[in-house]
């Protein structure tokens, strides 16, 4: 009788090993079948330059650019310059939600989302995540800031659409925004070069 009772036993955990194993294989092929590209290396892949048209960040700078290094199917990698002389570059991931995260150190990573974009501008959340060194297990980061910003591209510079304006007016609600981008910019590279 034990072994009648082993036998039904090891059936029905091989049953079950084998239901999740076809479970997990069909989820597996529906996430990849239905899973559309980041927004992030969409719109990398159509720009090779933007600019930094306004922003709730008051940090005052002018003349933001960001052009992009170094692309591949997990991240991408951008050069932010500030007026002539000032920049620096970071490496992006691409995470889900059409977002980008970049770890600054073990408690500091960066994140970006779009949450508009019509081909030649887009809006941006980006949040700031920190988190306390306390010697905790825990790795979990808090949401230390968000700012929003409006991207244009090259060839619209100075020129912000008016779809654009208003989602930026949308996704900052009542914070104060800052012209980042001004006449000067327009001649600010043949002046680094």
């Amino acid at each position: 009788m034990l072994k009648i009772i082993v036998i039904v036993l090891l059936l029905c955990a091989a049953k079950k090993c084998n239901a999740a194993k076809i479970e997990a294989q069909q989820s597996l092929g529906s996430n990849t079948a239905t899973k559309k590209p980041n927004a992030f290396k969409e719109f990398w892949t159509n720009h090779t330059k933007v600019w930094t048209a306004k922003s709730t960040d008051m940090f005052h700078y002018t003349c933001e650019r960001e052009v992009l290094s170094n692309m591949n199917d997990t991240g991408l990698q951008i050069t932010t310059y500030f007026d002539v002389k000032n920049s620096f570059t970071l490496n992006w991931t691409f995470t889900e939600n059409d977002s980008i995260t970049c770890t600054l150190s073990s408690n500091v990573k960066l994140r970006r989302q779009i949450i508009y974009e019509n081909g030649t501008c887009a809006v941006l959340k980006l949040e700031v995540w920190s988190r306390n060194d306390s010697g905790s297990q825990e790795n979990t980061y808090v949401l230390g800031q968000t700012n929003y910003k409006l991207v244009l591209d090259d060839k619209k510079k100075g020129n912000v659409p008016a779809d654009c304006t208003q989602q930026y007016r949308r996704a900052r609600g009542k914070r104060d925004t800052y012209k980042v981008y001004r006449d000067k910019c327009k001649n600010i590279e043949k002046k680094s070069q």
